[in-house]
């Protein structure tokens, strides 16, 4: 049985507040990586989210042969999160 499209939105909306303000506690955003890792977190987040609001799903775009089928906003999600868990330790806020 699917999830309703409503709490997704609804379940994304929190997750981004949430993620948002536990990067605005816990990151330094005196460094310029910093701000384009969250940059691109909240964007591909973001986008997603219009997405489901404004078609019901996340419409996926990018077909690489031999990986599973993405979008651009999904890109960003996956490359800020791995940038986050490599690099924690030197993006901190001390």
């Amino acid at each position: 049985m699917p999830i309703p499209s409503i709490i997704l939105v609804i379940v994304t909306t929190v997750l981004i507040f949430v993620s948002g303000y536990l990067g605005v506690k816990n990151l330094n955003f005196k460094k310029w990586a910093t701000m384009i890792v969250a940059s691109m977190f909240l964007s591909g987040a973001i986008g997603n989210l219009i997405d489901r609001i404004r078609l019901g799903a996340v419409v996926d775009f990018i077909d690489i042969w031999f990986y599973p089928v993405f979008n651009l906003a999904d890109l960003f999600l996956t490359v800020s999160i791995f940038y986050i868990l490599l690099f924690y330790g030197k993006i901190k806020r001390s």
